[in-house]
């Protein structure tokens, strides 16, 4: 999906993905995760190989040729957006070093008592080396967050900061665990309108081509 949206073929691109990715790391699953999808997806559409956990440009999983794949646009910004009930702990660690790949994610953590529980999910990791200030995340330590509470984030927090970044494609990690009435949730009282209200901000003042990856779990 990401290749057909790169290459003009679509405007906008949804997946829907079982199972979810954000978890899977390098050289190990986690989470339900065995692929790091989002992070395989921005990898491919990369100037060249991420700097931090790939050794090398991770093979496109997508149904493309080669010489698709081949002819598809490289990007040197690309921002991912997830809002996962969870951190993508995954997708983080693949693009820690690397300022290309403006790594945003909004989670659950409670004080590091809300899983994965790792203190890399708090907000003071924010990427080392030339990815440092291009690790943002936004921990909740309070449950029973609202419409209002997500979308003063996303207005204050999230988009001054993906503004300046200017990325020239976006993806995102929609896993919709974080809504209201998920037993993940925890209380959230998020609506699934409020996330199409962040998504519609993000294609609208960006005018940049936007991947929607939606977990068929909640993960």
């Amino acid at each position: 999906m990401t290749t057909q949206v790169a290459t003009g073929k679509l405007e906008n691109g949804l997946a829907l993905v079982r199972p979810p990715g954000h978890h899977a790391m390098y050289d190990e699953a986690c989470g339900y995760c065995f692929f790091g999808n989002v992070a395989v997806a921005a990898a491919n559409l990369l100037d060249s190989p991420p700097l931090s956990v790939f050794n090398s440009r991770p093979p496109c999983t997508e149904t493309v040729s080669s010489d698709q794949l081949a002819q598809a646009p490289r990007f040197k910004r690309i921002l991912i957006l997830d809002w996962d009930v969870h951190q993508g702990q995954g997708t983080q660690y693949a693009f820690y070093n690397d300022n290309r790949v403006l790594f945003i994610s909004i989670h659950r953590y409670e004080c590091r008592k809300f899983w994965p529980k790792l203190r890399e999910g708090d907000f003071d990791f924010i990427g080392d080396g030339s990815g440092r200030g291009f690790n943002i995340n936004i921990p909740l330590n309070k449950t029973g967050m609202t419409d209002s509470d997500y979308l003063a984030i996303f207005h204050t927090l999230i988009m001054p900061i993906a503004y300046e970044f200017d990325p020239e494609i976006v993806l995102v990690s929609s896993g919709f665990d974080a809504a209201i009435g998920d037993a993940e949730a925890g209380n959230q009282l998020c609506t699934n309108r409020a996330k199409l209200d962040m998504l519609s901000f993000l294609v609208v003042l960006f005018r940049a081509e936007c991947g929607l990856v939606l977990p068929a779990t909640a993960t």
